[in-house]
Formats: C-alpha cells, sequence, structure tokens
C-alpha cells in the first residue's frame, strides 16, 4: 500500500511525464482546471511544469495572428481564462498580442518565457470601458487571423467596430479571418462580417476546430453530420 508520499510522488511522476502529455493531446487550459482546485503545494507545482509542458500540443497556425484581450472592467470574472488563454496562444504562435478596454496597448512578452510569466501581466481586468476600435487602430501588421477574448460587452462609441476593422483591412492590405470568443456568452455579435467566426468554450478540440474553419466554413456541420448515431 503506498503511503501519502510516496502516492504523492507517483502522481507527480505521471503529471509530469512529457511523453504522455504529449500522446494525450491536453491542452494548458484544461489542465487548469486540476491546478485551480488542487491545494497541494508539489500537485500544484507539478501541475504547473504539465501546463508548460502541454503548450507543445497546441496548434501552430500558418501565418501571422494577432491576439486581442478585453481586459476591460466587465471582464473581471473571466480575466483568468481569458489571459491564460491569450498566453497559450501568444506562447504557442508567437502571436501579436494586444491588450484593450476604453484602449488599446501592445504587450511585449518572450515567447522562450514561462508561460505563467506570460500571463501574470494580462490578469487583471482595468483598462476600463470595452471599445473594440482601439485594438483595430492600434495594429499596423497584416495578419491572417485574429483571435478576441472579451466578454462582448461594448458599450464605448456605442457603434460595431466595422469601419475600423475596414480601415485596418484597407491600411495594411489584409484580409484576416477573425475568432470571436465570447467568454460570457452574452450572445452580443460585435463582428457581422465575412470570415468571422463566434466561438465559445475551451475543449479540447477547439483549436483544431479553429484550423478546420479556415479550410471549410461548413466544417463543423460537416464534422457533426458525419456522427453515426
Amino acid at each position: 500500500m503506498l503511503t501519502g508520499t510516496l502516492l504523492t510522488g507517483t502522481l507527480i511522476s505521471q503529471i509530469t511525464d512529457a511523453k504522455a502529455i504529449a500522446q494525450s493531446l491536453v491542452m494548458p487550459f484544461q489542465i487548469k482546471t486540476a491546478y485551480d482546485i488542487v491545494t497541494n503545494r508539489d500537485l500544484k507545482k507539478a501541475l504547473g511544469e504539465a501546463m508548460e509542458l502541454s503548450v507543445k500540443n497546441v496548434p501552430v497556425f500558418s501565418g501571422k495572428t494577432a491576439i486581442f484581450l478585453d481586459r476591460s472592467a466587465s471582464m473581471s470574472s473571466v480575466i483568468g481564462i481569458g489571459s491564460l488563454f491569450a498566453a497559450v496562444l501568444a506562447k504557442s504562435n508567437n502571436a501579436i498580442l494586444i491588450n484593450f478596454g476604453s484602449r488599446a496597448k501592445n504587450h511585449v512578452y518572450n515567447p522562450a518565457s514561462l508561460l505563467a510569466d506570460i500571463q501574470a501581466p494580462l490578469n487583471s481586468a482595468n483598462l476600463g470601458g470595452t471599445d473594440f476600435n482601439v485594438s483595430f487602430n492600434l495594429l499596423n501588421e497584416k495578419v491572417d487571423r485574429i483571435i478576441i477574448l472579451s466578454d462582448m460587452q461594448a458599450w464605448v462609441g456605442r457603434n460595431l467596430p466595422t469601419d475600423a476593422f475596414k480601415n485596418y483591412k484597407r491600411r495594411t492590405g489584409a484580409n484576416p479571418y477573425i475568432y470571436s470568443f465570447d467568454l460570457c456568452g452574452s450572445g452580443t455579435m460585435q463582428f457581422p462580417e465575412d470570415k468571422v467566426f463566434t466561438l465559445a468554450g475551451f475543449h479540447g478540440d477547439i483549436l483544431q476546430i479553429m484550423g478546420m474553419l479556415e479550410q471549410d466554413k461548413e466544417a463543423l456541420v460537416k464534422e457533426i453530420e458525419s456522427i453515426k448515431l
């Protein structure tokens, strides 16, 4: 019979097994669920290491990616998952990372840094109201996709960011896909444009689904229809 110490040691070796993590294709935000529950310091440390190892399971998208992370005051209840998802995508894809609220600013980071170190400065909702226009106005690089992480509670300016998005495309020559993650399920569609996908949730397949959608807008429908009941 294993003692508590031996059992903990066994769990730690399993949790931090790089080969097992690679084979499992587990995502960092899935491990985060366990990390938030566990109180044992050694296990918590091991889960932190596992999150770092699991970043290698995150798909690398072709071309250049920009991430817009909403850090307005209304994001306070979901900023933890939003900042983690932003850090994961930024680290794995060397993406441009912009924080926004009533103003926008670039988040400069080192992709080689630990995931926790990239996330930490993002983990507060203190940038005022929610104005999607400011992120598009700040972004000057031509990108292939923009991933927006927000509660979609936009009220600043009281208008959709359609014009700012069009100006961005005109200014840079880009025609990016937009993945708009509604972190609170508010149901507000901020981007009534072509090549825009509104998503919710952080299940293990969400990043693979994003890749599928760039190949075929009907990919999800076809995937569901292919399931035999």
